[in-house]
């Protein structure tokens, strides 16, 4: 079943004890929050993900269902066939083993991918937009014309960058669990596979760390400034290897950044 703890709150500053895991601790929660009916009601905007995180979110998902669903059948047969366990020489285990879900390669980068990164970085070059979802029970319940989405202020959205901006770093670092990790990346000018020993999903990366950006995140900018200058990032050793080196865009984001409050 599911697990529920006290509410935790998650500051900038960590000021609320132990729990508070700051920016980081928003970074995680985000990652594994799924936009709801709730979330909808409250007028929320949809936090962005990228495809290979969705993906996960789906894996993981199905992971709990299928060991709900063995739980209940397992007891289920105890009960009918009247097993007995001996608590005092038996270790008691799971019902479910535990199977990790598998850690995909990625010796390429495919289309989608391609496509992604393309995407990603045009969009950092604009101005954030916010998304909102209406389903179609919630357009019987309401009129379109009295609903009015929350929009971000002008703090939200810079916490929201340093949120982007902290997911990116925690792709870079490796440090998603279960995350679709590349083995090597294409280089397009060499013609041939580099391998790498730093493997993570790098798609990812680049999708927070353009969302960061788009949000005037000085650090995301300047990250992005330095790459497209062919300098090297301390977010991502693999952003090189997908981003051309193009001095005007380094202009601008190196400047968005200088102009950032």
């Amino acid at each position: 079943g599911y697990l529920f703890t006290d509410p935790q709150v998650h500051s900038t500053d960590e000021r609320f004890g132990d729990g508070d895991l700051g920016v980081r601790g928003m970074a995680l929660f985000f990652l594994s929050f799924c936009h709801s009916k709730l979330s909808e009601q409250l007028r929320m905007p949809i936090f962005p993900l990228s495809r290979n995180e969705l993906n996960r979110q789906r894996r993981l998902a199905r992971t709990a269902v299928n060991r709900r669903e063995d739980y209940y059948a397992q007891t289920k047969t105890e009960k009918t066939s009247h097993i007995e366990k001996n608590s005092s020489s038996e270790e008691i285990q799971d019902t479910v083993p535990g199977k990790p879900i598998p850690s995909l390669g990625l010796p390429f980068l495919s289309d989608a991918d391609l496509a992604e990164i393309s995407t990603s970085l045009e969009n950092a070059l604009l101005d954030a937009y916010f998304e909102y979802e209406v389903n179609a029970s919630a357009k019987s319940r309401i009129k379109l014309s009295d609903w009015s989405p929350l929009e971000p202020d002008d703090i939200t959205k810079r916490r929201l960058g340093e949120v982007h901006y902290e997911i990116a770093c925690l792709h870079g670092a490796g440090s998603i669990p279960d995350a679709l990790k590349s083995s090597s990346v294409e280089s397009w000018e060499a013609g041939k596979d580099v391998c790498v020993s730093d493997t993570h999903d790098v798609v990812s990366c680049l999708f927070h760390l353009c969302c960061a950006a788009s949000l005037w995140n000085v650090r995301a900018c300047m990250a992005l400034g330095r790459v497209y200058a062919g300098m090297s990032s301390s977010v991502s050793s693999l952003l090189n290897w997908i981003i051309s080196v193009n001095y005007e865009k380094s202009k601008i984001f190196l400047r968005r950044a200088m102009e950032s409050k």
